[in-house]
């Protein structure tokens, strides 16, 4: 049974390249105006999602927790994903009028049109990237595998040469005791 391996690696690469491509996704549409205010006669844009950033960067951050974590601690950093998924698309597609120019008022009257930008729309396709990569990792984070423990050093093997030695009688064969 050699194939399972190949193929959960292959799915495990698959879901952070979407993981991380989704991320990018939103980190740059969070720095573009996500509404436009049609006034008559002229036009108001504003609205970046810092929230949308933040989040990205939480996910950019989380798509390297996932290739190290094993097991339940890889499934609960896919349900943290998952969150942070739902408040970016959350972040994106809100109508807050308030962040528009940095003022803070409601359009009232019908003259007044508020639409999302395309960076809206991509920030929250962004976000659906991350949720659905998010949800790879709970659904089949635990049969992936983790990380190599290749570059941890070795342990000392017990026997005489790791037995602590007495700094004193060290130093009084002639060798040097901090080596």
């Amino acid at each position: 049974m050699t194939e399972p391996a190949p193929r959960s690696r292959r799915e495990m690469v698959f879901a952070l390249v979407v993981l991380v491509l989704g991320a990018l996704v939103t980190l740059v549409a969070a720095g573009q105006s996500r509404v436009t205010l049609g006034l008559v006669g002229e036009q108001i844009s504003g609205g970046r999602t810092p929230a949308g950033r933040a989040l990205a960067l939480v996910a950019l951050a989380g798509a390297g927790a996932v290739i190290l974590a094993r097991s339940w601690l890889r499934v609960t950093l896919g349900l943290l994903l998952l969150a942070c998924a739902a408040g970016g698309a959350a972040a994106f597609l809100s109508r807050d009028a308030g962040a528009v120019g940095g003022f803070a008022f409601t359009p009232a009257s019908s003259v007044i049109a508020l639409r999302r930008s395309t960076w809206a729309w991509t920030g929250a396709g962004g976000c659906l990237m991350i949720g659905l990569a998010a949800a790879a990792v709970v659904l089949r984070g635990r049969h992936w595998p983790g990380s190599r423990r290749g570059f941890d050093p070795p342990s000392p093997r017990p026997g005489p040469a790791a037995r602590p030695r007495d700094p004193w009688v060290a130093l009084d064969s002639g060798e040097d005791p901090t080596v």
